[in-house]
């Protein structure tokens, strides 16, 4: 990871009736919630761009996991080097590219016992959140406890105020 330019180019972004304060890169464009966040400073590509070359059943699945969103509230999809990012002000939930599926994963304030879960991370000092993922092989795996744990992920991310 590159260290963030020392640059303050700050966008206030509507969210939930709250206008947050982000910081954006000036050199990628990219935003985030914490002033000079390191990341890999690499600018994101389109969906239309980064799905190009994968099978088009992972852009269906990004399509639906994304549409399910559009209902709960505001979000950025960033379409990175490593995955789709799914943000409200901070990274809540992502998609993965393997060879034959995408693999979601969730921020939750508690751990997820389903059969469904591949891979669970539990809190620890810094992290203070349960990452679970999900295998998606096809859309119809878009399904009600899929959703449930975005809508759930997207109401338990944080928002910052905005300073006054």
């Amino acid at each position: 990871m590159e260290p963030a330019e020392d640059t303050d180019r700050r966008a206030p972004r509507q969210t939930g009736g709250v206008a947050a304060v982000t910081w954006t890169c000036a050199a990628c464009d990219r935003s985030f919630a914490r002033r000079r966040q390191s990341h890999l400073c690499v600018p994101v590509a389109s969906l239309d761009d980064w799905f190009a070359d994968g099978p088009p059943v992972q852009r269906e699945v990004c399509d639906a996991v994304l549409a399910h969103l559009a209902t709960v509230g505001e979000v950025d999809a960033e379409a990175a080097q490593v995955g789709i990012l799914i943000k409200r002000e901070s990274t809540f939930a992502e998609l993965r590219p393997h060879r034959d599926h995408l693999r979601l994963s969730v921020l939750l304030d508690h751990d997820v016992d389903s059969p469904r879960v591949s891979r669970h991370i539990r809190p620890t000092g810094t992290f203070r959140r349960y990452a679970v993922f999900i295998v998606l092989e096809s859309p119809d795996d878009v399904d009600d406890e899929v959703k449930d744990l975005l809508t759930e992920s997207y109401q338990c991310s944080p928002v910052r105020r905005a300073r006054r």
